[in-house]
C-alpha cells in the first residue's frame, strides 16, 4: 500500500490497474496525466484501446493530425487482434443501440477488455472518432468513405458531419 501518492511507476504496476487509472484520469478531466499513462502502456504493448484513448487525449488538445495517426494505428491493430462478433441482438439491445448512436458516448475512453470482446463496437468507435477528426483536417473524401462503412447505423455524429458536407 502506498502512502501519499508514493506508488510505483507505470512500468511496475499491473497493466489493468494503469489502464483503469488512465480512464479515470481522462474522465476527471486530467487529460495530460491520462495521456502520460496511456503513452506508458503504448511503450509496453500497443493495443487498439490504448491508441483510441491516446487519440481522445490528442483531440482534447486539438492535435488533430496526431489523433488521426493514433486512430489509424488503432484500426490496423483492431483488424488483427479481435474476436468475431457474436451477433448478439435483442429488442432491448436494439433500443439501447439507437440511443447510443444518437449520443456522444463513443468519445469516452474504452477499456482493453471491451475493445477485445466487442470488435464491431471498437471498429465503429474508431470510425466515428476518425470522422470527427477528419472534419478538422478537411478530409471530406475520407469522411464519405467512413459514412459508407457505417451506413444504416444512424450515428448522430456521422449524420451531422454529412449535413455539414452538404452545406459546403
Amino acid at each position: 500500500m502506498s502512502l501519499l501518492g508514493a506508488s510505483p511507476g507505470p512500468g511496475t504496476e499491473n497493466r489493468a490497474a494503469v489502464f483503469s487509472a488512465g480512464i479515470g484520469l481522462y474522465n476527471s478531466g486530467s487529460y495530460a496525466q491520462a495521456y502520460r499513462l496511456f503513452s506508458s502502456l503504448e511503450k509496453q504493448q500497443p493495443s487498439p484501446a490504448v491508441y483510441v484513448n491516446l487519440s481522445l487525449c490528442c483531440m482534447q488538445a486539438a492535435a488533430w493530425e496526431t489523433a488521426l495517426a493514433y486512430l489509424d494505428k488503432a484500426l490496423l491493430l483492431a483488424k488483427q487482434h479481435t474476436v468475431p462478433d457474436d451477433g448478439f441482438k435483442d429488442e432491448l439491445y436494439e433500443k439501447l443501440f439507437r440511443m447510443e448512436a444518437a449520443g456522444s458516448g463513443y468519445r469516452n475512453p474504452i477499456s482493453e477488455e471491451a475493445a477485445g470482446r466487442l470488435p464491431v463496437y471498437l471498429r465503429d468507435t474508431i470510425f466515428r472518432l476518425t470522422a470527427d477528426v477528419c472534419v478538422h483536417c478537411g478530409l471530406w473524401d475520407r469522411i464519405r468513405g467512413i459514412a459508407a462503412s457505417l451506413a444504416g447505423k444512424d450515428y448522430g455524429n456521422i449524420a451531422a458531419i454529412l449535413s455539414m458536407d452538404e452545406m459546403k
